[in-house]
């Protein structure tokens, strides 16, 4: 029987035990001004993670609820909100909502319960 140098074996090791923390960079989408924002939700991610926006304006997000849960996006500055997509339940279905935003870097959560705590949220960016 061969055996692996403890190097790579070591490297086998911690490569089997990353992945799938919430401190995961996700998917970036960069979308021109006035273009809507597809954003999908489920239990408990957004997808996109990082949302740059090409120039200030009305942001219109499009939330696609894929989970079970009630879900939301709400765009956060310093813990203040400032507007989004409401609340609503409904695997598969789609909702509206702008925000007028200068530039500057903003956060987007779900405020539905406990769900930004869990890492519901993702980074905007308005350039």
């Amino acid at each position: 029987m061969r055996r692996l140098p403890p190097l790579a074996l070591l490297a086998g090791i911690l490569a089997g035990c990353g992945g799938g923390g919430d401190d995961e960079p996700g998917r970036t989408l960069s979308v021109e001004a006035g273009a809507p924002v597809p954003v999908s939700a489920k239990e408990y991610s957004f997808d996109p993670k990082t949302i740059i926006v090409a120039s200030p304006g009305p942001v219109l997000f499009m939330l696609k609820n894929e989970g079970g849960l009630a879900h939301d996006l709400t765009v956060t500055k310093d813990g203040k909100e400032l507007g989004g997509v409401a609340a609503f339940a409904g695997r598969g279905k789609t909702k509206g909502g702008a925000v007028e935003l200068p530039p500057g870097e903003y956060e987007f959560v779900c405020s539905v319960g406990d769900h930004e705590q869990l890492g519901m949220k993702g980074k905007l960016r308005v350039r």
